[in-house]
């Protein structure tokens, strides 16, 4: 732990919202201080380094498993396509294969319903006035750590 836990605090100023369309405001670290690792579900992001640094970690959540009427309707497209293409496509495949090992990782974990399976988008240091963009199934699920010198991050949720 860096410094008095009173000063490590990350502090928001708000700027600008309207309901249901955006939201800017501003995030500012002290040195080391960290958002722990977060979502922002069904949003896209922008976000900017106005000063310092940031470390920064994110993840690329699974996309949610598809209806039993979605995948009937993706059968049915695939049969009905089935002239023009090969008998096994690729993407059926891998959807069936993700969707079994869901399944099997759930049961095999004890993980809650509605849990998803996430991978490493990557690690690296983000420094003014350096911009990033998250988006709903990539790089939504993140976490900032902020340099020796602190940083703040104008961010723009839409």
């Amino acid at each position: 732990q860096h410094g008095n836990q009173k000063h490590d605090c990350v502090r928001y100023l708000h700027v600008a919202e309207i309901p249901d369309k955006y939201s800017i405001g501003v995030f500012v670290f002290p040195p080391h201080a960290k958002i722990p690792l977060h979502d922002h579900p069904g949003m896209c992001v922008l976000s900017r380094v106005l000063y310092g640094s940031l470390q920064r970690l994110s993840l690329d959540l699974q996309r949610p498993e598809a209806s039993e009427a979605e995948e009937q309707l993706l059968l049915q497209q695939q049969d009905s396509s089935s002239a023009h293409a090969p008998p096994s496509s690729s993407r059926s495949w891998f959807q069936s294969f993700f969707r079994k090992q869901s399944s099997f990782l759930r049961s095999k974990f004890n993980l809650p319903r509605g849990s998803r399976h996430a991978t490493k988008n990557g690690s690296d240091v983000l420094e003014a006035p350096n911009c990033t963009m998250l988006f709903p199934f990539e790089g939504n699920l993140h976490e900032f750590i902020a340099g020796p010198q602190g940083a703040a991050v104008l961010d723009v949720l839409l």
